[in-house]
Formats: C-alpha cells, structure tokens, sequence
C-alpha cells in the first residue's frame, strides 16, 4: 500500500467471508484505504461498513460459520446490517458484561463479544459473557467457555489474539 496517499488500513478492519469482504471504516482503516482495496481487489466484491464502531471490526461484527452472524446491536442499527449477511441468521448482542483492566482500557466492554469460531459448530468465548454463552447453546454451538484476563488491558480478545485459521471443508 502506498505510504504516501493518506490511507490508513489495520487488516483488523476487514472481515473475510470466502471471496467478500465487509471493511470497517474507522480510525485505523479510512475510506482511501478501502478505495485502494477495491483497485487492487476488483475481482472481490468488498462492501463498506461505515457505522460507529471503534476501531476493529471483530467486536462488531463476527460471522459465527457460513450464515450465520453475530453483530453489537450498540453499533450497527438493524436497518444498517451490510448487505452481505442479508439472508443469514442474526444474533444481535445488546451488551457484554465489562472486564476489569490494568490502569487504561485498550479495549471496550466490547471486548467480550470477540469470540473464536474454530469449526462451524465451535466458539471459543470469555467465560464472563453468560448471557451470550447462554445465546449461542441454544443455537446449539459448542461452546468453550475460557478467561482471557488482560483482554480489556492489552486490547484484544479471542479473536484478536489468534493466527489466522485456514480450515478445510
């Protein structure tokens, strides 16, 4: 990317969902960043999301496996769900219970909705979140609840602090 054009892109900001993508913009990913994606990528349908969301997409948006998604009500109005999981299942989350932190947060309460999906049917999740763990066992995911004590302290959550995972079919 060139470093000269005023874009600001953290890969944090896109969402990858087989061959869309959904961009966040936000501070750490503006809209030169996402029209420099779309030259470069025209083959990839990338639609933006622009809502106020802080600064990463993943506690705002996490699809959970193909059709179904998690989305922070707090942020995206449900007349603004991106078009791209229009015909999936919504799990709309209203709140998360707030983790504790270490002198300043780097992260939200939102922090708790950054969940791992490691197959279609397994989520890794903060254990404190009951009312989502509760949400997504009746939708019948295994769920693992785990604590992940600094999140809220070093910025990131399940989600965030995990290479990425190439799954096979």
């Amino acid at each position: 990317m060139p470093r000269d054009q005023g874009m600001v892109l953290d890969a944090a900001n896109i969402c990858r969902m087989n061959d869309d993508w959904l961009y966040l913009e936000s501070v750490s990913g503006n809209r030169a960043a996402y029209n420099w994606l779309c030259e470069q990528f025209p083959e990839i349908n990338i639609e933006l999301l622009n809502v106020d969301a802080g600064v990463h997409i993943d506690s705002t948006v996490l699809p959970l496996r193909e059709g179904v998604v998690m989305l922070n009500a707090s942020r995206i109005p449900k007349d603004k769900c991106p078009k791209i999981f229009e015909s999936w299942d919504k799990i709309w989350i209203d709140d998360c219970v707030p983790q504790k932190f270490y002198q300043y947060p780097y992260a939200s309460k939102w922090i708790g909705m950054n969940v791992l999906s490691t197959d279609p049917n397994t989520v890794i999740i903060d254990a404190a979140q009951t009312a989502i763990i509760n949400t997504l066992e009746q939708l019948k995911f295994n769920v693992i609840p785990l604590t992940l004590r600094h999140s809220r302290t070093l910025g990131g959550g399940f989600h965030c602090v995990t290479l990425c995972l190439r799954r096979t079919k």
